[in-house]
This record gives structure tokens, C-alpha cells and sequence, in this order.
């Protein structure tokens, strides 16, 4: 019977891991700190609450294995996804910090470069045609020396304040859905903000999505253009929202719109909410452009030369 429950306590076996201590409990499951008992390695151990039907047990194995074994700063590592008894668990990489929620509100350009990095772990994932669709402050986590992990790649139950107001609605998740949380992220996370960053938090969360940013890597050149521009003397003004977009050395100029629609093959796509599972297609104009073409080989920046 121990095996169905996601109640563990500190120093006991289960399974093939020895508990070292609970980090959180969610609506999914609950989180430890635990030991894999052959190896003795550190590991994060999630233990899926019981209560959950094997439908949505099996929608998120699908999400964590198409991260399964990917690395990239931004995401929390994602091992194995297991069985005990009739229990489910997820194996991660072990990290040690706290969450958003027990940061609270940061200056403009601390809060810049936690959102900066929480950006290109979003377009990491997008590369692997993983949604996040559940991003709040308790899937933020921060370490000690600042790197920020995103966890619970497409683990959602319920809805959030941070869900997008279509998906609210029930419609299906989208990548601007992922870009909406982050924006409401940012926006809890910014004390006395600066201009050019209340003005990408606003587009970020207008109410229709057509009218958010469409475009992560449009997102990420405006952090880093603040993050790379001297602050402001007393009185002065800060970094500028307009001028041309650079992304390393490519000048920003064309716009993409992000969506998940049907494509023909979709296996290993994006999941939809409702069941369906859209592939994912990112468009320039009516061109597709392939998601690895978007964010280049480390996940992080695009293909050079595809902005001119």
C-alpha cells in the first residue's frame, strides 16, 4: 500500500531511492530530495499523487519524456520517468534553491536576468516541441549562485492566475500561453520597474493574444539589450525600448508568429489541452521554419543568418 502513496518519510527506502527530505507538495504529486540507493547520486524524486487517473499519468510521461535526458541550463534535467508498484515517479536532476514565490519582488535588472534565463529555458523546451503550459512561481526555481530552472514541463490539474485568458477559456494551448506566464511572472517579480521593462511586460499580457509578442527571441534581445546597457546616472534615462533588435550579431528584422496547428505526422508533437496533439509549426510570413532552425544547435540563439 506504501507504494500508492506520495507521502515518503526522511530516511526511509522507496523503491530504489532513499528519501533524504521533502521539498514541496503540489497538486500533482510530491517532491524530494533523495538518494538512488545503487549509486548513492543526489536525485530530485517527484511521486505522482495516487489519486490521479492513469489518462493524465500517461500525459505527463509523454511531456517529461520528450525532455528526457535534454540539458540546458534553464531546465531542470529530466532522467526517468518510473514505475513502483502502482505508484509513477519522475527522476530530475537534483537542485537545491528556492522558488519565486520565496524570492518575492527584485530590483529592474535582477529581475531582468532571472526572466532572461527563465526565456531561453521556455525556447529550449519549445525546441524540443515541449510546452511548459503550467508556468508559475513554484516552477521557477533559482539557485544559490542565481541559474534559474524551469520544472514541471507540462504538468498542469488546474488552471492559474498566470494561464493565459484563452486558455481560461478552455482553448487550447499555444505558445503565447507559455509567453503570457512568463509576462506574468515578470510583472510580480519587477519592483519599481524600468520603462522599457513595464513596456515588454504590458505586451506580454494584453488580454488578446494576437496582440502580445509573438516572438520569444524578441523577448530575449530586449532583455539583453537592457542587461548590456549601463544603468542610468542619477536623473538620467535608462535603456531605450526603441532602435533596431540585435541578436548576437543579426539584426532583427522580420517578425514570426508562434502557434500549435495540426501538421500531417505529428507524433512527438506539442500536446494540446484538450486531448488533440497539434504539431508545432512557427511561421515567417506563410514559410515554416523549423524550431531547431529558430533556436540553433544549443537551444539558446538562431541559426546565423536567419535574421538579416
Amino acid at each position: 500500500m506504501a507504494a500508492l502513496m506520495s507521502d515518503a518519510a526522511p530516511g526511509s527506502a522507496w523503491g530504489p531511492f532513499t528519501i533524504e527530505r521533502r521539498l514541496g507538495r503540489g497538486p500533482s504529486g510530491t517532491v524530494y530530495l533523495a538518494k538512488e540507493i545503487a549509486s548513492g547520486r543526489a536525485v530530485t524524486l517527484k511521486i505522482f499523487h495516487p489519486t490521479l487517473s492513469a489518462a493524465v499519468l500517461d500525459r505527463f510521461e509523454t511531456d517529461a519524456r520528450r525532455l528526457a535526458g535534454f540539458k540546458h541550463p534553464s531546465i531542470l534535467g529530466v532522467e526517468s520517468f518510473g514505475r513502483h508498484g502502482e505508484a509513477r515517479y519522475l527522476v530530475s536532476e537534483a537542485f537545491e534553491g528556492r522558488n519565486l514565490r520565496d524570492l518575492g519582488s527584485k530590483p529592474p535588472r535582477e529581475a531582468a536576468e532571472l526572466v532572461l534565463q527563465a526565456a531561453r529555458g521556455l525556447a529550449a523546451g519549445w525546441g524540443r516541441l515541449a510546452l511548459h503550459r503550467n508556468l508559475k512561481p513554484e516552477n521557477v526555481l533559482v539557485g544559490p549562485e542565481g541559474r534559474v530552472c524551469l520544472s514541471d514541463f507540462g504538468f498542469f490539474l488546474e488552471s492559474t492566475p498566470y494561464w493565459s485568458p484563452e486558455r481560461r477559456q478552455g482553448r487550447t494551448a499555444d505558445l503565447r500561453g507559455d509567453l503570457y506566464s512568463l509576462g506574468m511572472l515578470f510583472k510580480e517579480l519587477l519592483r519599481d520597474g524600468a520603462p522599457v521593462l513595464d513596456e515588454l511586460v504590458a505586451h506580454l499580457t494584453r488580454p488578446e493574444a494576437v496582440e502580445r509578442i509573438q516572438m520569444i527571441e524578441y523577448l530575449i534581445a530586449r532583455l539583453e539589450s537592457f542587461l548590456t546597457t549601463p544603468a542610468a546616472p542619477p536623473g538620467g534615462h535608462g535603456p531605450s525600448a526603441d532602435g533596431p533588435l540585435r541578436i548576437g550579431d543579426h539584426q532583427l528584422g522580420v517578425e514570426f508568429q508562434f502557434r500549435a496547428q495540426p501538421v500531417a505526422g505529428g507524433a512527438g508533437a506539442v500536446g494540446g489541452v484538450e486531448g488533440e496533439d497539434p504539431g508545432l509549426q512557427l511561421l515567417q510570413g506563410d514559410q515554416a521554419v523549423g524550431a531547431a532552425q529558430l533556436l540553433g544547435e544549443d537551444g539558446i540563439g538562431p541559426t546565423p543568418g536567419l535574421f538579416a
